[in-house]
């Protein structure tokens, strides 16, 4: 990921702040960083409280990020390198995230004024203040996996390059956590709902959709398969799609194989055959449990979703 080497200007603001090698800073404190915040991050960008106020750990997404809030501008030499471009390339290695199965493939972005989401943001717009390092897996993490994130102290350092980063106080240096396991969902019209029944003494419903028939689609409706984590190639291996009419196997019936949503990488796309899904038949998708992660953590169990075809 690139950033530009450039000052901004934000309504009233102006020439806010220079990325790093744009124009030396020498009023930084010395010493050594504090690391102030340090903290899981979901796909939603919330923070991830992994220890709840009850005392039980809260398990992780396998696409988190990581992110680490400083007191003071860190030496961007390890961090980042400017490019022939006039962008800027960050480097590898300022942390460490490991789990059973060895190293985990990570990206760090520096900010020098701390916003994870924006390269250069005012202080005075009530965002985030003071430099940031964002660490994003790039392979996702290893699903229903124990995860261990630690920031490498010779890469996060004092801007004037002697001292390793110390963390405030109550701040881990190490974050430790599950992450959740792999899950899939079939994504289908709901099921209409079967009659009300009337409900027991306990106030619950004796019939629900459970009792619907199958929802109802169009011949030309796309199937999605989504995933909480990115998963391998070999997924569209997995996933099988099987129809019948009047109960009987669809003789030559046949649809184009999953292909990856080319907006969302975590999800699956079912396309129906060349002449649209058969009328009147009832199609089922499966996702087998050999579905995996880029870690070859698989399903707990097969997933299906089944839908008719509009007449």
């Amino acid at each position: 990921m690139k950033r530009p080497c450039r000052s901004l200007t934000i309504g009233p603001l102006v020439a806010l702040i220079a990325a790093f090698g744009c124009t030396p800073n020498n009023s930084v404190k010395s010493g050594a960083p504090v690391m102030v915040t340090f903290s899981v991050v979901d796909p939603t960008g919330s923070t991830v409280e992994l220890l709840t106020e009850a005392g039980t750990t809260t398990p992780v997404p396998p696409l988190s990020t990581f992110y680490a809030l400083f007191d003071r501008i860190l030496d961007p030499t390890p961090l980042e390198e400017l490019d022939g471009d006039g962008g800027i390339t960050p480097k590898e290695g300022a942390a460490n995230v490991a789990w059973s199965g060895g190293a985990i493939p990570v990206k760090s972005l520096y900010v020098p004024d701390g916003d994870r989401k924006f390269t250069l943001i005012a202080a005075a717009y009530g965002l985030r203040d003071g430099p940031s390092l964002t660490v994003t897996p790039t392979m996702g993490l290893p699903s229903g996996s124990s995860v261990t994130v630690a920031l490498e102290p010779s890469k996060v350092r004092s801007h004037d390059q002697t001292t390793p980063f110390v963390a405030g106080d109550g701040v881990m240096t190490m974050l430790t956590f599950e992450t959740e396991p792999l899950t899939a969902t079939v994504t289908v019209p709901a099921a209409p709902e079967a009659p009300d029944a009337g409900t027991d003494d306990a106030g619950t419903d004796d019939a629900g959709a459970s009792g619907g028939a199958p929802p109802s689609v169009a011949t030309d409706y796309v199937v999605n398969v989504s995933f909480n984590n990115l998963t391998t190639d070999a997924t569209a291996d997995v996933i099988q799609v099987s129809a019948t009419l009047a109960g009987a196997p669809i003789a030559g019936f046949d649809s184009p194989p999953p292909a990856r949503d080319a907006m969302k990488p975590t999800d699956w796309d079912i396309s129906p055959p060349q002449d649209g899904w058969p009328p009147g038949a009832v199609v089922t998708v499966t996702v087998g449990a050999a579905a995996a992660d880029n870690f070859q953590q698989t399903l707990a169990a097969p997933v299906s979703a089944t839908f008719t075809v509009m007449q």
